[in-house]
């Protein structure tokens, strides 16, 4: 099985979460992320958003320009009892024991090359 597969299974491993306001500044600053999921990010999007010292570089209008490629951070934010947000929520979100797992899972076989957005 490929990285790219063994990433969409721990991804849907994450419960769906729902809210977000688009308010751009409480929970969007730099966050991990992996080599192969930076590289999951089309070029001309990245060739676009230039790093920023105060807040991540995909964030656009208030709004996440990459949401379809977020890393596993992005995805965890409100979807976990550990990782909140105001406004994100979910119906049945991930415990400490389950959110560490998941974690420990993606650190071990996605962060050989961590990059930050």
């Amino acid at each position: 099985m490929s990285l790219a597969c063994d990433l969409d299974e721990l991804y849907a491993q994450i419960p769906y979460s729902y809210g977000c306001k688009e308010c751009g500044w409480l929970c969007c600053g730099h966050v991990p992320i992996s080599g192969i999921e930076a590289e999951r990010i089309p070029d001309e999007i990245t060739a676009m958003s230039p790093y920023r010292d105060d807040d991540c570089r995909f964030l656009v209008d208030g709004k996440c320009g990459i949401y379809e490629y977020r890393p596993l951070m992005c995805r965890l934010l409100g979807a976990s009892t550990e990782v909140v947000c105001a406004y994100v929520h979910s119906d049945k979100p991930l415990d400490l024991e389950e959110t560490t797992k998941l974690i420990r899972m993606y650190s071990d076989k996605f962060c050989k090359r961590t990059l930050f957005t």
